[in-house]
């Protein structure tokens, strides 16, 4: 379990996590309702589904949809619940004025499909401009 808070130390989400990410939340913990994240082969969100209360009458409920383009810009939505795990289960940056998602060590931007920054760790960067790996076929031509 893994829960957010605000500046008064006041609950704002509980999650429940599982072997492949996150499984639900309690929203806005007051209404005691229990909302279930499903999601794609990549992990973005695509639908949320808000439980029946215990001792309940009222069956589980489609509250929030999303559809991505391939690079992450959302395409179609609607609902009321307000998530921040979008595309590929990464939390949206909502503090700035991009969209921007949040991968650990870099911001990533889905209008354009690209990172907002450099790779800080050098691991997918060559130096030289060129590509990332190069073929050597010096064994080849012996």
């Amino acid at each position: 379990m893994l829960a957010t808070f605000d500046a008064n130390d006041n609950v704002i989400d509980m999650f429940v996590n599982g072997p492949e990410g996150r499984i639900a939340s309690y929203y806005q913990n007051n209404s005691a309702y229990l909302y279930y994240y499903l999601t794609d082969q990549l992990g973005s969100s695509r639908v949320m589904m808000r439980g029946s209360m215990p001792n309940s009458t009222y069956p589980h409920q489609v509250v929030e949809y999303y559809n991505y383009q391939p690079f992450g810009q959302a395409i179609e939505s609607w609902g009321s619940y307000a998530t921040s795990f979008k595309f590929t289960g990464k939390e949206r940056d909502q503090h700035s004025t991009f969209d921007y998602d949040y991968f650990g060590a870099r911001y990533y931007d889905s209008r354009i499909g690209q990172f907002s920054s450099i790779d800080a760790a050098g691991q997918f960067a060559s130096g030289t401009g060129g590509p990332p790996f190069r073929w050597d076929d010096s064994e080849v031509r012996r």
